[in-house]
């Protein structure tokens, strides 16, 4: 990938520049996944109506569940700029791919119990707000506090709920976690409402996730996965294309039909939930034939 430095005018820091390019492959995918992106936020929108009316949810998990899908897709948005076009840039899309599967892995989990996730959840913001409000810093010989303005007054009864929600034998100094749980555990409660999110969230945790890693770390690894066939005589935009581009695609599009699946096994009359994931299909036959005709089997 060739990378150039611009003209500067003087007494200023150049600016870095990416050669960038495309392909029809590249630009029908973008077309497909960006389609979902705007489906997905659509039926986030639906939710967010819903949670005035609908019982079928408690309000925290209409909360939670829906700020969860809304920074999904903002992540998402962000994944698009970076792989349409393809550039050296496009690496960073894996690691955002890890986020989007993040997002969306929670709004799973979420939706999927009676409420009790979603609203510990939402103590938790308060409690974390509330214990790390003031906090000690030591530099050398000087020491001291920082505080955060406005304070939480403790004797509020939601900060109080908070507190006595996660520590009940008393004050801690080191803030508690939220959950104690792994993400196998979190796809074993999703599987049990619903399977098929289960699996496509599964498939994007074994794709993508150590990939995300090493590219995030800057790691050998991660650069000899980016760079060791561009030695040769292979083109490295169709390289990052095939490992990095179409991957976080892969994984946007699995992860909105994810979430989509366990709303609709939650909320049965959520339209929008089965645009996402008719748009999923298509997308599917299209780029992973394979698999379309296995989610055939399994619908």
């Amino acid at each position: 990938m060739i990378h150039h430095l611009k003209s500067k005018p003087k007494n200023h820091m150049a600016k870095l520049s990416f050669t960038e390019h495309n392909t029809q492959s590249n630009i029908d995918r973008s077309v497909f996944r960006d389609a979902v992106l705007f489906l997905l936020n659509r039926m986030n929108t639906e939710l967010m109506l819903l949670s005035k009316s609908s019982k079928l949810l408690t309000g925290s998990q209409f909360r939670v569940a829906t700020a969860l899908c809304m920074t999904a897709c903002q992540t998402g948005t962000n994944i698009s700029r970076l792989v349409d076009p393809i550039s050296l840039c496009s690496k960073d899309a894996l690691p955002l791919a890890r986020t989007f599967y993040e997002s969306c892995l929670n709004a799973c989990w979420h939706l999927a119990d009676d409420g009790q996730h979603a609203s510990k959840s939402e103590l938790y913001t308060v409690y974390k707000s509330y214990k790390t409000q003031k906090q000690h810093y030591s530099l050398g010989k000087t020491s001291g506090f920082i505080e955060r303005e406005p304070k939480m007054d403790r004797n509020l009864p939601i900060v109080q709920r908070a507190i006595n929600t996660f520590e009940p034998n008393g004050s801690s100094s080191k803030v508690k976690k939220c959950f104690d749980i792994t993400r196998a555990q979190m796809l074993n409660e999703v599987g049990e409402v619903s399977r098929f999110s289960a699996i496509l969230l599964e498939g994007c945790e074994n794709m993508n996730w150590e990939n995300a890693s090493e590219i995030a770390h800057g790691s050998f690894y991660g650069f000899e996965l980016l760079q060791a066939k561009n030695r040769s005589s292979v083109d490295p935009f169709a390289h990052i294309e095939n490992f990095i581009v179409t991957n976080a695609s892969y994984v946007v599009v699995a992860c909105a039909d994810a979430v989509a699946r366990m709303a609709r096994a939650k909320v049965t009359n959520l339209s929008n939930a089965k645009h996402v994931s008719d748009a999923a299909k298509l997308f599917y036959q299209e780029e992973i034939p394979e698999l379309a005709e296995k989610i055939e089997t399994l619908s």
